[in-house]
């Protein structure tokens, strides 16, 4: 009975060693993202200070980019889902991305707290199996 109860807690252990993996890799992703929205953010404060008629780097796709003659720094177009775009304006833009900011870092907030708790579970269990040796 007691070789049973130490295989229980040993794959309770392994659950909860998976779920924390999982956990450690959507905090990577949100932790990406919001890097990448904090490059962006840059991107478009740099825009602002660029007059029409300054040289850019466009792109084309990841890596790829054409020179090319800056006409408009207040106006973007932007994808807002299902192929659709529409004109925003910069500090719009801005908003946009801060909005997606704060509901990452509040994910990324909720995602600490449970992983807390898992390392708290994992302990429990770690400490149980090592009484039991």
């Amino acid at each position: 009975m007691e070789n049973q109860q130490q295989n229980q807690n040993h794959i309770q252990l392994q659950m909860i060693a998976q779920q924390i993996g999982q956990m450690q890799n959507q905090l990577k992703m949100i932790d990406d993202q919001l890097n990448e929205l904090t490059i962006i953010k840059q991107g478009l404060n740099d825009l602002e200070k660029l007059k029409k008629g300054d040289e850019i780097l466009a792109p084309l796709s990841n890596g790829i980019f054409i020179k090319s003659k800056l006409e408009d720094n207040k106006n973007l177009i932007v994808n807002v889902g299902g192929n659709t775009t529409a004109k925003k304006t910069v500090p719009e833009v801005k908003k946009m991305l801060d909005k997606q900011m704060d509901e990452l870092k509040k994910l990324q907030t909720n995602l600490l707290t449970e992983l807390q708790g898992l390392n708290l579970q994992a302990n429990y269990f770690e400490n149980k199996i090592k009484s039991k040796k």
